[in-house]
């Protein structure tokens, strides 16, 4: 399996592409000059134009709670001024105390209110158990809702803008990526699996329905990516939302799997997905979360190449029982549906577990 020859991106991720010298492109994004004065100014304007001084909310903020959402309110409430209403949508996973704690503290400590999403448990547990059987995918109707969500309430509410965090198909280095604020298009980012199934209700599925471009244009909505304007950096980002009460999960919970205790905290069976995504393309969380320390120069290639190969195969136990228990599955079930996720050409059974082939070449 080809990876990337500074970061450790393989060559199996969806959209990806590599140069002459084996460079994946968001290594070379990384490298190209950005004017961020002139941007930040671009982000002041378009606030400018937005901002109410009625009291009212004039923007929509998609919040989970970690580290990244705490950066977003931080920059537009204290950096730019404005009256965000925070908008999230809650799994049905098994919570860490971290997740718990940031969930309460990012709207208490920015003095924001929060309109939290919950679907119906019944529909989330159809979805998930149709979508780990079906197309190797636990959570996209849990991951639908989370951007079709924010979008509706914008609407409902006349309020035209959403500001997300990263533009992930630029920030990856998809070759459908587009260095752009705009996130109209962001729905097909390759990161939800838009689907419509047998255990997919019409009366239970309203909060999944993205907003079609009709709509969007017709309520004036503009949605942006604060990336563009800010640059992104996941341990920056960390170390921000802690100066205000962020937590991970350093003393709570050492995940196998992951190289840090700040990425994807604030719940366990949700990350199960990870392990899918390792079982199908060799490679998970660990490497995305690896490579884009390696671009942003906290992490050398070598290092990270020992951390992501000490854990990156492991599927955490918590996640495991987390999962386990809100689907129904038995172990023996879950691991016969796991069979015919690894990709036979990435992975052989050898001493009853599946391993990468030719894993010391990468």
């Amino acid at each position: 399996m080809k990876r990337c020859v500074t970061c450790l991106m393989p060559e199996t991720a969806r959209n990806i592409e590599f140069n002459e010298a084996g460079e994946c492109l968001a290594c070379q994004r990384a490298k190209m000059p950005v004017d961020r004065k002139a941007r930040l100014q671009e982000l002041s304007d378009l606030c400018d134009k937005y901002r109410r001084d009625d009291g009212s909310y004039d923007c929509i903020i998609p919040v989970s709670g970690g580290k990244d959402s705490f950066f977003q309110v931080y920059w537009l409430k204290y950096r730019m001024n404005m009256n965000p209403l925070l908008v999230s949508v809650t799994d049905e996973w098994q919570h860490t105390k971290a997740g718990e704690h940031n969930a309460h503290q990012i709207s208490k400590e920015f003095r924001c209110d929060m309109i939290t999403l919950r679907l119906n448990p019944g529909l989330v547990l159809e979805t998930t158990r149709w979508g780990f059987e079906n197309i190797g995918s636990s959570n996209w109707a849990i991951d639908m809702a989370i951007y079709a969500w924010p979008l509706q309430m914008a609407i409902k509410l006349g309020i035209q803008l959403v500001v997300y965090g990263e533009n992930v198909e630029w920030e990856y280095g998809c070759k459908t990526g587009v260095d752009t604020w705009d996130a109209k298009g962001q729905i097909l980012n390759n990161v939800v699996n838009i689907q419509n199934t047998p255990v997919l209700r019409a009366t239970e599925a309203n909060c999944l329905k993205y907003p079609t471009p009709e709509e969007v244009e017709a309520s004036g909505l503009q949605p942006v990516y604060l990336s563009y304007f800010t640059g992104w950096d996941g341990l920056h980002n960390t170390n921000v939302a802690r100066k205000y009460g962020f937590r991970d999960l350093r003393g709570e919970w050492d995940r196998d799997g992951h190289i840090d205790p700040y990425w994807q905290c604030d719940s366990k069976g949700y990350t199960f997905n990870y392990f899918l995504k390792y079982a199908k393309y060799g490679y998970s969380k660990a490497t995305d979360v690896a490579s884009h320390l390696i671009r942003k120069g906290h992490l050398t290639r070598e290092a990270a190449l020992e951390m992501v190969r000490a854990t990156e195969h492991k599927l955490d136990q918590k996640v495991l029982d987390d999962f386990l228990s809100f689907t129904g599955y038995s172990d023996n079930q879950f691991w016969n549906i796991m069979e015919k996720w690894y990709n036979k050409d990435l992975f052989e059974y050898r001493s009853a577990e599946w391993t990468l082939k030719n894993e010391h070449k990468l």
